[in-house]
């Protein structure tokens, strides 16, 4: 018999019914079934972690919890445990709505505790809907034991660390290959998770096909695991456009005004994330925002801008603002710029290569870091004549919070201490201290907007009417990984969420909000 549905047919009730084929091609009636392509693609997959990523309409929750009920009855009993995760219980209203009818017309002897959401079967077999908002809930889940473990929407959880600690739990005493054990879950482009879901899977503006790569990692005695994501989309999803055949017409219209939320409800671009801070901006003036690289002139200012991190990530910029000169970039094209304009013209970015992870390194490895760019850009060096050196990022800028003390610690200070550089000594870094008064985090996010949005010609006037934000793009990469996918604040809508990946994001706001004037200027050079 096939495994996939072939056809629907609407019942008495008003009610599309799915039928297979059977071994001899005839049609038969079944309670549920993957849909041919993805979904079945799905259920068929041979790696341990899969997560299912598409547009609005794909059944994403459906098929993954029916490809979790498969596992009933197959003599595994009270080994088969299975899990699902969402970031608070009471979400789950609108999954139990269709569950609890679908498994008692399959296993009426299965009983439902709605006050531990636990399903149980006399044969053994649980299915527990439960929830991980945050690190602080892993108790209610060390020393326990699955089969399989779902999650729903990943995105939704800002780090990958709840995700990570259960597979601590995926484990059973009936050998794997018997009872395979799943990790599955599904995913959006939306969230505070965003950057953490799509770099793991190695997501990409629309997935096109059915599987993204087979990614696969080996542990320190040599094991492998491997990882993919599926892609699922409402054109897949055969019942739906036959119950709702204008579904993505209400999606449009849900969208109206908002271009960017569109690319991600309609056609699930993970380039995008749907109502976050700057994706509608980036969507409308990318093509004006991210420039080519240029010489920068021996006019203007240069300074950095700084945010300090450990167990996260830090992020050091560097800036031109310009004079109101001409810039010719290095395909040999004009530029006329706007007095005050900002050019993004470097970064250094201190990750580990896991989103949101810092290196946890020492304030000496970082100046060090620092100042190594700068000489590698061209922008410290020993002048021919004096053989002194030169350095034209001398000014910079942070968050005040690192001239705190601490313990007769503080921050600011130790980044003023010299290092030895190739057997030098360099001098270290005299932070200028930016102060947040309130309000800092709402206003900062305001200018930076229309920083971003006057990169751009009015359309009315066909002219740039304000100074604007411009990002060198080949010089800035996490620039570009980071800030156009930010998450607003669910606490306050003017605001980008704290818990998202945002280090790039606050360098940048340090950089606009601080006094930065008067300012030395130096004659400079620039080295492609």
């Amino acid at each position: 018999m096939s495994v996939a549905i072939d056809t629907f047919k609407l019942n008495r009730q008003g009610i599309y019914t799915p039928f297979v084929r059977d071994e001899e091609r005839r049609l038969q009636q079944v309670t549920c079934a993957p849909l041919p392509g993805p979904q079945l693609a799905y259920c068929q997959a041979p790696e341990a972690e899969v997560v299912l990523v598409g547009n609005r309409g794909g059944g994403k929750t459906n098929i993954m919890l029916m490809d979790a009920l498969s596992g009933i009855g197959r003599g595994w009993g009270n080994q088969y445990k299975v899990i699902l995760l969402r970031r608070s219980q009471r979400e789950f209203t609108d999954i139990l709505t269709w569950l609890v009818p679908l498994i008692k017309s399959i296993w009426p002897k299965c009983q439902f505790n709605r006050l531990k959401n636990i399903f149980e079967w006399p044969t053994g077999e649980s299915l527990e809907l439960s929830y991980y908002d945050n690190e602080a809930d892993w108790p209610l889940y060390q020393g326990k034991s699955f089969a399989v473990i779902l999650w729903e929407e990943l995105t939704l959880w800002d780090s990958p660390k709840p995700f990570l600690s259960m597979f601590s739990c995926l484990r059973a005493a009936i050998p794997r290959e018997i009872m395979p054990r799943k990790v599955r879950g599904t995913a959006n482009p939306s969230g505070a998770g965003h950057n953490w879901v799509r770099h793991r899977y190695r997501l990409s503006g629309i997935p096109t096909g059915i599987c993204g790569p087979c990614i696969t990692e080996l542990g320190e005695d040599g094991t492998p695991s491997s990882r993919r994501a599926i892609y699922v989309s409402f054109a897949d999803n055969q019942l739906l456009k036959r119950t709702e055949p204008f579904y993505m017409r209400d999606v449009e219209i849900s969208c109206e005004g908002d271009p960017a939320r569109l690319a991600a409800w309609r056609y699930g671009d993970w380039d995008i994330v749907a109502g976050g801070g700057f994706d509608s901006i980036f969507f409308e003036h990318g093509k004006n925002i991210f420039v080519e690289s240029f010489e920068v002139p021996s006019s203007g200012k240069l300074f950095m801008s700084f945010d300090s991190g450990s167990t996260k990530p830090w992020a050091c910029l560097f800036w031109w603002e310009s004079d109101g000169c001409d810039i010719r970039f290095k395909s040999g094209k004009i530029k006329h710029t706007r007095p005050h304009d900002l050019f993004l013209v470097g970064e250094v970015y201190g990750w580990n290569g896991r989103p949101n992870e810092g290196t946890k390194e020492s304030i000496a490895s970082i100046i060090t870091k620092i100042q190594q760019y700068k000489i590698a850009r061209g922008w410290r060096y020993r002048d021919a004549v004096s053989q002194k050196w030169v350095d034209l990022f001398k000014r910079g800028y942070a968050d005040n919070a690192i001239g705190a003390e601490e313990n007769e610690h503080c921050i600011a200070e130790e980044f003023k201490q010299p290092v030895i550089i190739n057997g030098e000594k360099t001098p270290g870094i005299n932070w200028e201290l930016v102060s947040k008064p309130p309000g800092f985090r709402r206003d900062s996010f305001a200018i930076m907007r229309e920083r971003l949005i006057a990169c751009s010609p009015r359309p009315e006037s066909k002219l740039r009417e304000a100074p604007g934000l411009f990002v060198v793009k080949e010089c800035a990469g996490q620039f570009v990984r980071t800030v156009p996918v930010l998450p607003r604040s669910k606490k306050a809508i003017d605001e980008i969420d704290t818990n998202a990946e945002d280090h790039i994001y606050d360098a940048c706001v340090y950089g606009l909000m601080a006094d930065r004037s008067p300012h030395v200027s130096f004659n400079r050079r620039q080295v492609w």
